[in-house]
């Protein structure tokens, strides 16, 4: 950022305009730093939902060339959406940096279709259910009135019970087969531990 002496460039003075640094409005532009901070952050939370295609493929058993195929694809398609939702051409895109992920709330029905009917029937659930979101969120926004937030709040918790049944099946005994040993609980305790510190005990700079 230029000082009150200096030049600033335009996506300095655009940075600047802004309500809030941590609150940009949509095509606005800060300083190249601020940029490539996010885009790192915004790429370690897209590695981290990667979980979720490697524990359906694992419940599939798909062999590990068609899961790092899998894996490849996913990547390419995340930065794809990434780019579309950057734009702002007519329907699509809404000119922020809108991160897709996967949803961990479709491990569980992900994990029970593998294992019933094998990727072809995960692909096909997804895809019908990229389609219903897609005609639903049309009519969101005059149903906010049928999903109060009690309701919503007992759907998180239902998918935050689901996601925690295969993790921790998965942490503490990832083969299905040996003992639970000394270190799988290790695992679980230390990863318990830095979720609960860092969500009590840490701040960001926008709060």
């Amino acid at each position: 950022m230029g000082d009150g002496g200096g030049k600033q460039t335009k996506r300095e003075a655009v940075w600047r305009r802004s309500p809030t640094r941590c609150n940009t409005a949509s095509m606005t532009f800060p300083p190249w730093s601020v940029t490539l901070l996010s885009a790192l952050q915004q790429i370690a939370i897209t590695v981290i939902f990667l979980f979720v295609p490697l524990v359906v493929l694992s419940a599939a058993k798909a062999p590990s060339d068609v899961s790092q195929s899998v894996v490849a694809i996913s990547m390419i398609v995340l930065g794809f959406a990434a780019v579309l939702q950057a734009l702002r051409r007519g329907p699509i895109g809404s000119g922020y940096l809108a991160l897709s992920t996967f949803s961990p709330a479709y491990i569980e029905p992900s994990v029970q279709a593998a294992a019933i009917g094998g990727m072809p029937l995960v692909f096909g659930m997804m895809a019908f259910a990229g389609a219903f979101e897609m005609a639903f969120s049309r009519a969101l926004s005059r149903l906010r009135a049928v999903f109060p937030p009690e309701l919503v709040g007992a759907v998180v918790f239902l998918v935050a019970i689901s996601v925690s049944k295969v993790a921790v099946s998965d942490l503490l005994q990832p083969d299905r087969t040996a003992p639970i040993g000394p270190a799988h609980w290790w695992v679980a305790a230390v990863t318990l531990g830095l979720m609960v510190a860092l969500n009590v005990w840490t701040r960001g700079h926008c709060a």
